[in-house]
């Protein structure tokens, strides 16, 4: 909706944004689908989605401040002003953008500011950061949840594919 509230959903750069975005929601739902798989997740998922979900919050909210541009700070300081005998047609002119009216584009900056720079949203981001404690702590307990054993067999079966058998010509590896 900002996107096309901004006139900007047709631009490669927007659309990535967007893409990007939307691969975040999905990560965030594939960590609750793995848990509801489980009747008891195990402890690496929990654990790295401790890991996912105080790095991915800030950053969609960056996200959606580069989609959002100067339009958040370049409000009128009420949508009231849009009402007023003089100043609101003035308004309407220069923050109605194609096929989104001034009062419709005002009403979603102002749910975006709320969302990303008011106190409020100071305070959230904040929290989303620090929900399941300090990055030190869940970090560590991701090592040790384990899953690196896993990995190195993984790479230990690759490596074990690559012969240098007697038969193999030097220079070209056949």
């Amino acid at each position: 909706m900002l996107t096309r509230a901004n006139n900007t959903s047709q631009l490669p750069a927007v659309t990535q944004s967007v893409g990007r975005l939307l691969g975040m929601v999905a990560q965030a739902k594939a960590f609750v689908l793995a848990a509801a798989d489980r009747l008891m997740a195990g402890r690496e998922i929990s654990f790295a989605q401790r890991i996912m979900a105080g790095e991915i919050y800030p950053r969609a909210v960056q996200e959606i401040k580069l989609l959002a541009g100067g339009g958040i700070i370049q409000l009128p300081a009420s949508g009231g002003d849009l009402l007023h005998p003089q100043l609101g047609p003035v308004l309407r002119k220069y923050l109605r953008v194609p096929g989104t009216p001034a009062e419709d584009r005002v009403k979603l900056l102002k749910l975006v500011w709320d969302a990303l720079g008011s106190e409020f949203a100071g305070r959230h981001e904040q929290y989303e950061r620090f929900y399941h404690g300090a990055p030190h702590v869940y970090l560590t307990m991701q090592t040790w949840a384990g899953g690196a054993e896993s990995c190195e067999e993984l790479a230990q079966a690759c490596l074990g594919g690559y012969g240098l058998g007697e038969d193999q010509d030097p220079r070209t590896g056949r």
